[in-house]
Parts: C-alpha cells; sequence; structure tokens
C-alpha cells in the first residue's frame, strides 16, 4: 500500500471520532434517549444517550479498523478508496439521523 492509501485510512478512521465530539460538545442539549426505531403512533424503544454518543461510534470504529486493516488487501486498487470510506459516512449518517429524530420524538 502506498502512503496515500494509509494516510486516508489514517483519515477515514479520525472521522470516526467526529460523532464522539459532536455528541460530546451536545450532550446537555441531548434527550436521555435516542430513537431506534419509529411506530405509527411516533414512539418507539429509545437507545441511551451514551450508547448513541460512545457506544455506537466506537463499535464502527472497530469495524472500520478491521475493514481497513485485516480487509483491505483483498480489495481491488480501484475500489479500495470507497472501501475505506464507507464506514466513516454511515457512522456520521447514524449519528445525524438519530440525533435528528431524538429531538424531533422524544423517547
Amino acid at each position: 500500500m502506498g502512503k496515500k492509501t494509509n494516510k486516508q485510512m489514517l483519515i477515514s478512521t479520525l472521522v470516526c471520532f467526529v460523532p464522539m465530539v459532536v455528541g460530546g460538545i451536545l450532550w446537555n442539549l441531548l434527550p436521555d434517549k435516542a430513537m431506534r426505531q419509529i411506530s405509527w403512533n411516533q414512539q418507539g424503544p429509545g437507545w441511551d444517550k451514551g450508547f448513541v454518543v460512545i457506544g455506537l461510534p466506537i463499535l464502527l470504529l472497530l469495524i472500520q479498523i478491521i475493514n481497513c486493516f485485516i480487509r483491505s488487501k483483498r480489495v481491488r486498487p480501484a475500489s479500495k478508496k470507497v472501501f475505506i470510506w464507507v464506514i466513516p459516512v454511515i457512522s456520521n449518517l447514524c449519528f445525524i439521523i438519530l440525533v435528528v429524530l431524538s429531538f424531533l420524538w422524544r423517547v
């Protein structure tokens, strides 16, 4: 792997920490529960805000490390850039969606 690929892997891994930083800043504003799913009456079970801010990003960070450093050797060079950025994008999108739903519908 080249230096450019290693640098992208490091940056994409650090991007997985963005939800934890933003969640730490917004900690006092976040409700105690975050929406996990929405039923017809717009109420549903929720996750604790600690899991949304700390647990979920760490879980996705571990998946990113496995993807980048173990599985990346099997990926074709043409699709390596997409492969490196899939999990960080999913991590940030999940955090944004959960936080927005938590502010819209209190659990």
